[in-house]
C-alpha cells in the first residue's frame, strides 16, 4: 500500500483530475436526460433554465446570451483551478514520438 501511495497516486493525479474536469463539464451542461426526467421548475438545470427563455419567435437573444456567459462561469473557474493537472493529464494521454 505504501508503494501505491508514494508511486501511483501522485503519478495518477494528472489523470484523475482530467476525468474529473470532464465529467463535470458534461454534468453540467447535461440536457436531454434532465429534460425527461425533471418535473418542477424548481429543479431545472441551468440548460434547461436558458431554454424556457427561448420560445418559437419571441426570443430574447442578449437575455439569452447572457446567461449563457453567466452559465459558462463555474466551468472556466473550475479549469482555470485545475488548469495545472489537466495539462499535465491530457500531455501523459498523447502519443510520444
Amino acid at each position: 500500500m505504501r508503494v501505491f501511495f508514494t508511486i501511483a497516486m501522485p503519478l495518477s493525479w494528472p489523470a484523475i483530475i482530467t476525468v474529473g474536469v470532464f465529467a463535470f463539464r458534461e454534468t453540467w451542461d447535461d440536457f436531454t436526460w434532465p429534460f425527461l426526467v425533471i418535473q418542477s421548475d424548481a429543479m431545472r438545470t441551468i440548460p434547461l433554465g436558458i431554454r424556457t427563455f427561448q420560445q418559437a419567435e419571441l426570443s430574447n437573444f442578449p437575455h439569452i446570451m447572457a446567461l449563457t456567459t453567466l452559465a459558462s462561469i463555474p466551468l472556466a473557474v473550475f479549469y482555470f483551478l485545475f488548469q495545472r493537472y489537466f495539462v499535465r493529464g491530457v500531455a501523459a494521454s498523447g502519443i510520444k514520438e
